[in-house]
């Protein structure tokens, strides 16, 4: 008797079973459904975004430059949203990612432009706009780098020359 309950028992969990095994599948494929419509709202809301940063560099860098430093933070962030797996396959974001490697160069290009003109008239307005254009796309340490040695070379030449004067100076005088 106690064999006949086991079994009716067993074979009561194993229909209990079976009945709550289809909704819990079916709550796995809505689940994972809505999961890859997530990632799809990501993607798009990332090449939307793309998209609208990618028209504002335009209008920041062409034809004349408006706002170097905005540019700057906008040519970042447009860097960093592209590394979103899947965001360069998005037609509409590979068609501006040569733009945007523009968009860099020309802001790049721009800053380094204002610094030498900042340092050449002591306009500390320029060399700040450039030094935060140059912060702005993460270059800053390595264009500060390349001034000081690039300050450092006409130090070094200076000094090489008056070295060469000091004994031509006191043969002469």
């Amino acid at each position: 008797a106690a064999k006949g309950e086991s079994g009716a028992l067993a074979q009561r969990a194993a229909e209990l079973c079976e009945r709550l095994e289809e909704p819990a599948l079916r709550i796995d494929r809505q689940a994972a459904r809505l999961r890859r419509l997530y990632e799809a709202c990501a993607l798009l809301r990332a090449a939307h975004r793309v998209l609208y940063v990618a028209r504002r560099l335009r209008e920041l860098l062409h034809p004349e430059p408006t706002d170097l430093t905005m540019a700057a933070e906008y040519v970042h962030e447009a860097k960093a949203l592209v590394r979103t797996p899947g965001l360069a396959q998005v037609e509409a974001v590979a068609a501006e990612l040569p733009a945007l490697a523009r968009h860099e160069a020309r802001a790049l290009e721009l800053a380094d432009a204002t610094l030498a003109a900042g340092m050449r008239a002591t306009n500390h307005a320029d060399m700040a706009t450039a030094l935060q254009t140059f912060a702005n796309l993460h270059k800053l340490d390595q264009y500060v780098r390349a001034a000081v040695d690039g300050l450092c070379g006409e130090v070094r030449t200076a000094g090489a020359a008056l070295a060469l004067e000091a004994p031509a100076r006191r043969a002469g005088g």
